[in-house]
């Protein structure tokens, strides 16, 4: 049987790709692995995913950019894209194949188009923006009334980063000395694992969304990658429905993403999110220091004005009242007259009839007397006879009562032949209460004696 060595035969397998394989060919693939070893080599690996199945990878080859060139490529890509070359990303690469008989095939990279994966990201960020709008939640947290007095606010940062540092001496530095109560939910701000971090400290927000007012985002420096995870749909969408305002300090003055898009207001740095606070609390104020001095206008006026109508009202008065009183004095005057001559002859009358009432009423009283003398002087015999009756009738009651008492009492009963037993003074009325050697008394119609129970 004829054979060759694997060696003889990947050899020829690496002439094959040499001649056979197009060079410098611009491919396009997504990074799913990127590390630089200490020689300054960066290593790929390129993969390329299904359309329907984003999380299916149907192609996939590694990839080197040797020391020399990635020394330039990467510094070029980062100005231009201002993010640097990283896992997730969709590049644009021109390569050559390269077969190893020890290492294997793989894809040598010799240049990078920034400008595609610029407009890869801008693709990837439109989608999202397009996606939020067909939601309808676009508009939803900017739609929301901000509150006149920002005072309760709920903080979403990572508690040792400078910008939130910044933010909180911000609100605590102003020059008015306004109060506010602050609260910070801490989360990570960067990374892959910061939408869900985020997502996870509004949660804790919306469970006490009665104690804030409003919600303020912020970070501050870090590389223009670190703001990728706020272009994140589900971050977006979940701070678009908030029912609290938001307000994002995340990015750089040059740098604004999704998250920004959707909150009610964005501010360029942490330390604006704070500027812009104070200046609701300065607005405020100054509202209520011109309500207080128009308050004080209009009612230094409307004072004035009952000032005048009172002494308008006095100068009435003074010639109306000394009119009134002389005619109503001349009135009572005519009244007394009147009512002095009416008592008078009301009493005349009244006298008479009195009078004549008196003379009828002791006829009624001589009648009535002489009646009642005639209807008592029968009615005396009567009660004589029904007392004497009575007393009768009740003696006879009496006289019964005595003989049964006398029958049923205990000195006749003993006579009779009946005796009591006593314990302790205390008549015993059942032999259970009674037990052996106890001191008992019988009493007998005739006396006393002491026994022993048995």
């Amino acid at each position: 049987m004829d054979f060759v060595s694997l060696k003889d035969y990947l050899a020829s397998v690496r002439a094959a790709v040499a001649n056979h394989v197009e060079a410098d060919v611009w491919v396009r693939a997504e990074i799913s692995e990127l590390r630089v070893n200490g020689s300054g080599h960066c290593y790929l690996t390129l993969v390329e995913k299904e359309e329907s199945g984003k999380m299916n990878v149907c192609a996939k080859v590694s990839a080197i950019i040797w020391a020399n060139l990635y020394n330039m490529v990467a510094p070029m890509f980062e100005s231009v894209t201002r993010q640097p070359l990283q896992r997730g990303m969709t590049v644009l690469v021109r390569v050559s194949p390269n077969f190893h008989e020890a290492f294997g095939f793989s894809l040598i990279i010799s240049d990078i188009d920034p400008t595609f994966t610029l407009g890869d990201m801008a693709r990837r960020r439109q989608e999202v923006i397009d996606k939020l709008k067909a939601d309808g939640v676009w508009d939803m947290n900017r739609e929301l009334q901000f509150p006149s007095l920002p005072q309760r606010v709920a903080v979403i940062s990572s508690e040792t980063a400078a910008g939130f540092g910044d933010f909180v001496n911000q609100l605590e530095n102003n020059a008015r000395h306004f109060k506010f109560y602050w609260h910070l939910f801490p989360a990570v701000m960067q990374g892959d694992g910061a939408p869900a971090s985020i997502m996870s400290a509004l949660d804790e927000v919306y469970a006490h969304s009665d104690l804030f007012d409003v919600v303020v985002i912020v970070r501050g420096g870090g590389a223009s990658a670190d703001m990728l995870a706020f272009d994140d749909y589900d971050l977006a969408s979940c701070c678009a429905q908030f029912p609290l305002p938001i307000v994002s300090g995340v990015g750089h003055e040059r740098d604004t993403c999704v998250v920004d898009m959707v909150a009610w207001r964005r501010c360029k740095t942490p330390t604006a999110v704070g500027a812009m606070l104070v200046e609701c609390m300065e607005q405020a104020y100054a509202r209520l220091e011109e309500l207080a001095l128009l308050l004080d206008s209009e009612t230094r006026q409307l004072l004035q004005d009952e000032k005048n109508r009172l002494a308008s009202a006095h100068l009435v008065l003074a010639k109306t009242v000394p009119l009134k009183l002389s005619a109503e004095k001349t009135l009572l005057t005519n009244l007394c007259a009147a009512l002095r001559v009416a008592v008078a002859n009301e009493c005349k009358g009244a006298e008479n009839r009195l009078h004549n009432k008196m003379a009828d009423l002791k006829s009624v009283v001589r009648l009535a007397a002489h009646s009642a003398e005639s209807h008592i002087g029968t009615l005396i015999p009567r009660l004589s006879q029904a007392s004497r009756s009575l007393v009768g009738l009740q003696q006879a009651k009496v006289e019964l009562l005595a003989q049964k008492v006398d029958l049923l009492s205990p000195q006749k009963l003993l006579e009779k032949g009946y005796t009591l037993t006593l314990k302790n003074g205390k008549i015993v009325r059942s032999a259970s209460c009674l037990e052996k050697g106890e001191r008992v008394e019988t009493v007998f119609a005739d006396g006393r004696r002491t026994s022993i129970v048995e």
